[in-house]
């Protein structure tokens, strides 16, 4: 199966700017916001495609729209609320549902087939 460009985008441009951010120390503060909730949205959503897709052995994986909305959901929830428990290096933000919002879009009109 060829990897969608679709997905290598994100992929890319989530390494980019994790070595702009970290390394070059160059911040843009919309993107340092709000690009990791959608890529993760994005990338985690794939993975558990390609989960269901080989480990099952399924050959056609998709998910439905409510399955992409709950995992998505769980994401967020995680990265919103459980993080910022655990360490003081994660702040919530709620404009970060928005960008896990979108990412689960992204995903469903994109990669999701």
């Amino acid at each position: 199966m060829k990897t969608p460009l679709a997905l290598w985008m994100v992929a890319v441009l989530f390494l980019l700017h994790q070595f702009a951010q970290k390394i070059l120390a160059l911040h843009i503060p919309f993107i340092d916001s709000y690009f990791d909730p959608f890529a993760a949205a994005v990338l985690g959503l794939f993975v558990l495609q390609m989960e269901g897709k080989y480990l099952w052995k399924k050959k056609q994986f998709s998910f439905k729209w409510y399955d992409i909305l709950v995992i998505t959901i769980v994401l967020a929830l995680v990265s919103e609320q459980l993080f910022p428990l655990l360490s003081e290096e994660f702040t919530s933000d709620p404009l970060d549902y928005v960008a896990f919002a979108l990412g689960g879009v992204y995903f469903y009109y994109f990669l999701n087939k």
